[in-house]
This record gives C-alpha cells, sequence and structure tokens, in this order.
C-alpha cells in the first residue's frame, strides 16, 4: 500500500501544506498550469490533506524552475516536513506527464517513499541493479526500515512506484523484474502510475485520519455551535486539559507508539499551536493532570505493566522531567484525581476484577501511600471524580451493560 517516514515531527501539523510558485506564470504558464493541477489532484483526495497558498508560514513548499529542454522528471528536497522552505523543482517541458511528476514529488514532501524502496520489496520485484544508470543506484535501496514504515501491502499501482525501465542504461530492458512465483508478472504495465491509486490514498490518509471538533456550550450546558474542525493522524487514545496562569492547553498520548504533544487552546476554544512533542515508549493508557502549589504535574500509567510516571509540568506547557517511577500490579484502566481540603488523592480502578485503591499526593507531587482499597464487581469502564459545592463525588459506569453509580467522595 504505501511506505511513509517514520518521523512523526515530519508530518504537516493538521495536514496543511502552504506553497508558492516561484515561477514566472507569464513566461512559462504551461508550467505553472501543471503545478496548479498537481495540487489540486491533492486536495480534491479528500483524505484531509489540504495544500495551501502561503501567506507567512515559514514552513512550505516553494515550486521552482528545473530548466527546459527534454527533462521530463522533477525533483524534492525531503520526505516530509523539514523544516523552513522545501523546495520542488519543475522542469519548463511541454510533456503533459510532468504533471504526474509533480503530483510524485508533494507526496515525498507529505513524507511518502518510493515504493520500491519497501522492506518486503525484494517479495515482489527483482530490480536489475546493472541496468540502472549509476548515479540513480541510491534511488532503488531498499530502507529496511530505517527511518521508514511500511504500510499496508505491496502496491504495483502506486504513484510513488517508479516506472519499469525508469533509469535504464539500456531503455529497451526493464529495470523491474516481477518474480515468475507470485504470479504479479503481468502488472508490471502499471508500474509508474499516472493517478493516485486506492493504497495511495489509504496511505496519505494516515497523516490526518484523526477527526477533532470542539463545540462551544450555552451557559445552562447545551452544545451550541462548532469552533473548531481539524483532520489529524489517527491513533490518538488519551486527552487531558490543563491551565497555567491566564493559559490553556491540552495534552495528547498515542498508546500505541507513544507519540505526544501538546497544544495551546485559543481564547475563542480552537485548537493552537503545538508548544511540545515527543516520541516516548508505547502503552501508556491512562493519564492524569493535578496541581500541588500551583505546580501541574502528570500522572502516567500502563495497563499492561503497572508502569507509572509523574512528570512535571513546565511553565510554558511543555513535559518535564519525570519526578516520581513506581512498578504496581498491571491491569489498571482508571485513574482520576480529586482534593479534599487543599490534599490531593489519586483513584485507580480495574476494570477486569472491580480492585479499587486510593493514594495520597505528596507535597511534592509524587504519589503516596495507599488510604482506600476495595474490591467492587468487575466491568467498571469510566470513572471520573469531581466536585459540587465544596463535595466531591465518583462517576463508574460500564460498558457491558449500562449499569451507572454515582459516591459521595467521603472528606
Amino acid at each position: 500500500m504505501g511506505i511513509i517516514t517514520s518521523d512523526k515531527k515530519a508530518y504537516w501539523p493538521d495536514g496543511c501544506v502552504p506553497f508558492q510558485i516561484d515561477i514566472d506564470n507569464s513566461v512559462f504558464p504551461t508550467t505553472v498550469n501543471r503545478i496548479n493541477t498537481a495540487v489540486a489532484a491533492w486536495n480534491d483526495l479528500e483524505v484531509g490533506i489540504r495544500l495551501i497558498p502561503r501567506t507567512t508560514q515559514t514552513n512550505y513548499i516553494s515550486f521552482q524552475s528545473f530548466g527546459g529542454g527534454t527533462l521530463d522528471f522533477c525533483s524534492s528536497t525531503s520526505a516530509g516536513m523539514a523544516g523552513g522552505i522545501q523546495i520542488i523543482l519543475v522542469p519548463e517541458n511541454p510533456n503533459p506527464a510532468v504533471s504526474c511528476r509533480i503530483v510524485h514529488e508533494i507526496g515525498h514532501a507529505l513524507g511518502m517513499i518510493h515504493e520500491h524502496t519497501r522492506s518486503d520489496r525484494d517479495d515482489w520485484v527483482t530490480i536489475d541493479f546493472d541496468n540502472v544508470e549509476p548515479l540513480k543506484v541510491a534511488n532503488f535501496v531498499k530502507a529496511n526500515g530505517t527511518g521508514s514504515i511500511d504500510v499496508g501491502s505491496y502496491d504495483y499501482s502506486s504513484m510513488m512506484h517508479y516506472c519499469r525501465r525508469s533509469f535504464a542504461i539500456d531503455p529497451s530492458k526493464d529495470v523491474f523484474i516481477a518474480p515468475p512465483t507470485n504470479g504479479y508478472a503481468n502488472l508490471l504495465c502499471s508500474l509508474g502510475a499516472y493517478e493516485f491509486s486506492l493504497g495511495d490514498q489509504a496511505t496519505a490518509a494516515r497523516f490526518t485520519a484523526g477527526n477533532t471538533h470542539v463545540y462551544k456550550t450555552f451557559p445552562h450546558g447545551e452544545v451550541n455551535h462548532t469552533v473548531d474542525m481539524r483532520s489529524w493522524s489517527a491513533g490518538w487514545t488519551i486527552t487531558a486539559p490543563f491551565s497555567i496562569g491566564s493559559k490553556n492547553y491540552l495534552f495528547f498520548l498515542k498508546e500505541g507508539d507513544g507519540w505526544m504533544i501538546v497544544r495551546e487552546i485559543n481564547s475563542d476554544g480552537s485548537i493552537g499551536e503545538i508548544v511540545d512533542n515527543q516520541d516516548w515508549s508505547s502503552g501508556w493508557t491512562s493519564a492524569a493532570i493535578y496541581t500541588i502549589w500551583g505546580k501541574n504535574h502528570l500522572f502516567l500509567l500502563k495497563k499492561g505493566d503497572g508502569r507509572m510516571h509523574v512528570n512535571e509540568i513546565n511553565a510554558d506547557g511543555t513535559i518535564g522531567p519525570i519526578i516520581d517511577n513506581k512498578d504496581w500490579s498491571s491491569g489498571w484502566t482508571s485513574a482520576s484525581t480529586f482534593a479534599i481540603g487543599g490534599q490531593n488523592y489519586l483513584f485507580l480502578l480495574k476494570e477486569s476484577d472491580g480492585q479499587m485503591h486510593v493514594n495520597r499526593i505528596n507535597a511534592d507531587g509524587t504519589i503516596g501511600a495507599l488510604v482506600d482499597n476495595r474490591d467492587w464487581s468487575s466491568g467498571w469502564t469510566t470513572a471520573k471524580t469531581f466536585a459540587i459545592g465544596g463535595q466531591n463525588y465518583l462517576f463508574l459506569l460500564k460498558n457491558g451493560n449500562g449499569r451507572m453509580h454515582m459516591h459521595q467522595i467521603s472528606p
């Protein structure tokens, strides 16, 4: 299906890619028209990728001239967002195929890599390296998982795959040869496609597959109009809001691969810029944020092995150092914090067997002694604590049968 960069920091935020055309339209109108055609092709995919004309953005794509004559290939400077200006060189050539080449190079700028460099490439094609131009051999070397992720299965029809005789020394002979045993030799005629395959579309959607909406609420709690909508990458499993002074932030974490970001929340409720972006270990399933003496802390827990961390949150909203680190029993599925009379507590619950713990949170933010320990019925999938008029409550809900409990929390 595809291959993409594994560097998540190279994904364009929200799938939004600013660009500008640094070619004189009055001199090369055909070239400019083909760039616009390629841009429109990406925007028409409806996978969340949006190429927009650049205004003041510092990270953007610049389409520039690559000379004229018989050149019919393009060139891109990097796979994914590199930071700053990224140049895509476009030839001033009347060949209509140039538009397809531009689509291919935009794919690189998004983070897509040549299909024929997948780690499983040799199961699907054989490359006649003796027939490859010496200066182009590097374009055929397998990625082998270094800085890349194979997505789905091999796609002969991908527009990120080279043609049968790309960069051939002898253009009458194929560079790509299908192994006779896999039954796909007849598909080699499709190599170097001039349009998006279904695999290309699914691969591109990996950059933006997670939708998010923000709604404004009425004073009495009714949901009002949408104030923000985004298409982000898929896989976010944990979110937690917090405030520092007059600024509000939203913490995001993916259980699958440990990717963490913090975004500022704008004054109108919309989601703002990324202020922190880190790659952690995978498997974090619960998170809670609490404040002690004006200092925010982030509690993290892994259901699989009971690993627990507490991190300080810095004054600028970034996640700071680990201040507590313990190995507990596995299986904890819910975590929530509450405060009574200036003392903070951590509530924990296991869905599988109903075991419940309440721990005191120490003044330095670390997790302290156990103060309550009970065995309840199993199956509780949601646990939230909240306060009304100085009284704390615990809300419990079972996904399986809809059973709900509301508990008062004793002072």
